[in-house]
This record gives structure tokens, C-alpha cells and sequence, in this order.
């Protein structure tokens, strides 16, 4: 997949609970190259192990409880 260059400063997302669904776009957009140095990935998901396996340039910031869902702020580095 040709992805012209593009490099993204924030990505939110908001799979369906109880899939791997976070992991599997994130691991994909290291594999592209998709996320600038010091991205923000944004995640809500359900359980507080969802992103156990996470990549290692991938580090969780900040985890905060709303409700039923989690929201994780995650920083990426190269």
C-alpha cells in the first residue's frame, strides 16, 4: 500500500470492544510508517489489559476509567 508520504500527529481510535482491533491498526501503522515522531494515539477500549501488546515505540502515557471504557494516551517514538 502506497501511503504518499502521509505521517499523522494525532490518530483516535475507537474499535469495537473485546477485538484486537487497537492493536492490529497500530502495529499496522508503525509497519507503514504512518505516525510522526512523538504521535498521540488516542485509544478507548474495555478492559485495562486490552494493549498488554502493544510495540515497544509505543508507550502509554496516561490509562483514565470513564464508565465502562478505558481511554489510553499513547506516545510514539521512532
Amino acid at each position: 500500500a502506497k501511503t504518499r508520504g502521509l505521517e499523522f500527529d494525532i490518530v483516535y481510535l475507537d474499535p469495537p470492544y473485546e477485538t484486537d482491533f487497537a492493536i492490529v491498526a497500530i502495529n499496522k501503522m508503525v509497519e507503514l510508517s504512518l505516525l510522526k515522531e512523538g504521535s498521540t494515539i488516542i485509544v478507548e477500549h474495555k478492559y485495562p489489559n486490552d494493549l498488554k501488546n502493544l510495540p515497544e515505540c509505543c508507550i502509554v502515557k496516561k490509562s483514565k476509567k470513564y464508565g465502562i471504557a478505558y481511554v489510553d494516551i499513547i506516545s510514539y517514538t521512532k
